[in-house]
């Protein structure tokens, strides 16, 4: 069975889904950008469950570079020409006496839609699964009223600790 790669994904990469489906308004309820990408990069010869699995598989190391991506903000322009990365910004979040919890927000500037998507890359190193969560938290019409949103989130996540979804 072929490797899970960044170029595999980029060819089966569905913009035109995966665009309506940030359109959804459930989106708002359930915004797990992993979720989004996988599904709409599944309607070719792979299906979500075997890209789950490859993404996770511990003898690969794709998912180090999915990561790395999520976290730097280049994974969804990487995917697709139609973003481009325009802001990214990361705030720390101090514990009892160290920082235990990072948050990076990033804003996506689509050229089709002309929108600019707030996302996010959250890990809470005390979490004992220490899973990251990559998620999509709204969509503009300026980059000023997004880079607004982000300041206000990032702001109450360094201050108490709050993270979007639960904001």
């Amino acid at each position: 069975m072929e490797k899970l790669t960044l170029t595999y994904l980029k060819k089966e990469f569905y913009l035109d889904g995966f665009l309506e489906m940030l359109k959804k308004k459930e989106i708002k309820k359930f915004n797990d950008l992993n979720y989004l990408i996988l599904t709409v990069c599944s309607f070719g010869r792979k299906n979500y469950d075997i890209l789950i699995k490859q993404l996770y598989d511990v003898k690969s190391n794709f998912y180090i570079t999915w990561d790395e991506l999520r976290r730097s903000g280049e994974l969804i322009p990487k995917l697709s020409n139609n973003f481009k990365l325009s802001y990214q910004k990361e705030e720390g979040f101090e514990g009892n006496e160290y920082i235990s919890a990072f948050l990076t927000c990033h804003i996506l500037k689509s050229k089709i839609d002309k929108l600019y998507y707030l996302t996010s890359y959250f890990i809470d190193l005390d979490d004992s699964n220490c899973m990251p969560e990559y998620s999509i938290l709204n969509s503009f019409k300026s980059l000023k009223d997004a880079k607004k949103s982000s300041s206000t989130i990032l702001k109450k996540f360094k201050t108490k600790g709050v993270y979007p979804s639960t904001t």
